[in-house]
């Protein structure tokens, strides 16, 4: 089976490669296209992992993102809450009067009333 690709490529090292050129005249002239293709490899492989990674690590921000605009609102609800109580504790106050809760002294003297009705005192 043929590969559908060009066999050969040339390159040319430039005055910055020094550190590659060192490297490869380190090992013997019949193993370093083989140490050329495997390096490349690395490399391509290396760069399809940090796409990869970089894909993942811009969804994690982004889900650190909507986290951090939900607990904002929340926090502002509470906050708003807060100093409602704290601004109006006597309007909330009445407002509970009003809606028919009563107090436990009002319980008490009706519970009284109602047992003196039938001859029965706390005496």
């Amino acid at each position: 089976m043929a590969a559908n690709w060009k066999k050969r490529y040339s390159f040319r090292l430039t005055d910055h490669d020094t550190a590659i050129h060192e490297f490869l005249e380190q090992l013997p002239s019949n193993k370093r296209s083989e140490a050329i293709r495997y390096l490349l490899e690395v490399a391509v492989n290396y760069l399809k992992a940090e796409d990869h990674r970089q894909h993942e690590l811009q969804q994690i921000m982004q889900a650190l993102n909507d986290i951090k605009a939900v607990q904002t609102d929340q926090y502002d609800l509470l906050r708003q809450g807060v100093q409602e109580g704290l601004a109006y504790p006597t309007e909330r106050q009445e407002a509970k009067r009003t809606n028919g809760e009563m107090s436990n002294q009002a319980v008490a003297d009706t519970a009284n009333a109602f047992l003196a009705s039938f001859g029965i005192s706390d005496e």
